[in-house]
Parts: C-alpha cells; structure tokens; sequence
C-alpha cells in the first residue's frame, strides 16, 4: 500500500516492476481481493503511468476520491451519523 485517504477509503497502489513478476503479481491480486472484502477501494497505477501522465493520474484520483467520499458522506447521513 503506498497511499491510503481513510475518509473516501482508498488505497493507491504504484507498481513497479517487480509487481509484475509472477510471484509478486500472484501477491497482490490476493491482497487486492482481501483488501477489496474489507471494503477498501483500490486504484493502481504502473510507474511509468505516473511518469508521462502525472497530471492525468493526479485528475484521475482526484475523481475516485471525490465521489467514494461523497458515497460514505451520503451513507453516513441516511444512517445518522452525521
């Protein structure tokens, strides 16, 4: 896990190469799924994604976290919590 927002429950992933050796690439697929039963969002980005796109990514985030905030926020509301 390289980054994690608790308020929209995200976590980013930025792989390198190793990531994508097949031992490794066995690894995080099961902790993408354990992580994902938990209830965590995943976004993963290849390094080199974030090298010649960073303010795509940047954006790209910026979305995500926006909307599964305002998803939590709105269900926290029907439940009372806020």
């Amino acid at each position: 896990m390289d980054f994690y927002c608790a308020q929209a429950g995200l976590i980013i992933e930025l792989d390198g190469k190793w990531h994508y050796t097949h031992e490794h690439g066995e690894r995080d697929v099961i902790r993408q799924n354990t992580l994902k039963e938990m209830g965590f969002e995943i976004l993963r980005y290849p390094n080199t994604e974030i090298q010649y796109n960073f303010r795509q990514v940047c954006d790209g985030i910026d979305r995500v976290t926006r909307k599964l905030k305002s998803e939590k926020d709105r269900q926290e509301q029907e439940n009372g919590k806020l």
